[in-house]
């Protein structure tokens, strides 16, 4: 779950770096990767590059070669760790959410490449402001959205999201 942590100047921060680490142990097994060895280091969670590869829209192998391999359990257990303290990770997270009944080989490569962003970013926390600094009485709650309505020319399918935010007036 969630940890919450209180420095002694009042700062607070909240990650998840067990539940990462957790993950991270569970995909490796499911694929045979040796515990020990570190994934390949990426910089973003997500690149146009992993996707646009020529057996891009080919069906993933991985459920052949790995009867345990499981999408649907990495990408939502990656969907509770967005919400909850990476929102860095939230676009790739539901572009392979988008896909898991019809995963393919970029989906894999995907994939791995945000469990690699995860590894080498594991120590990542979400920053709370002080609690000296907040006061209840002076904040307000704001949003924005957008949306692209019919987006996906195949499907009809649209795409949107959302962002919520709390501010203190006071500062």
């Amino acid at each position: 779950g969630i940890n919450r942590v209180e420095t002694d100047d009042g700062q607070i921060y909240d990650h998840m770096i067990p539940y990462i680490q957790t993950l991270l142990a569970d995909y490796k097994q499911t694929l045979g990767i040796d515990p020990q060895q570190t994934l390949r280091k990426y910089s973003v969670p997500f690149s146009k590059e992993a996707a646009n590869t020529p057996d891009a829209l080919n069906p993933s192998d991985l459920f052949e070669r790995f009867p345990n391999y499981d999408p649907l359990h990495f990408v939502a257990s990656l969907l509770y760790l967005t919400r909850c303290v990476r929102p860095d990770i939230a676009y790739a997270t539901h572009f392979l959410g988008r896909a898991v009944s019809r995963w393919t080989a970029m989906h894999d490569r995907c994939l791995r490449q945000l469990f690699g962003y995860l590894e080498h970013t594991v120590n990542l926390v979400l920053l709370l402001p002080k609690r000296n600094s907040f006061s209840i009485e002076t904040c307000f709650l704001f949003s924005r959205s957008d949306a692209d309505h019919a987006g996906e020319l195949s499907t009809s399918k649209s795409t949107s999201g959302y962002c919520c935010f709390i501010r203190d007036a006071a500062n």
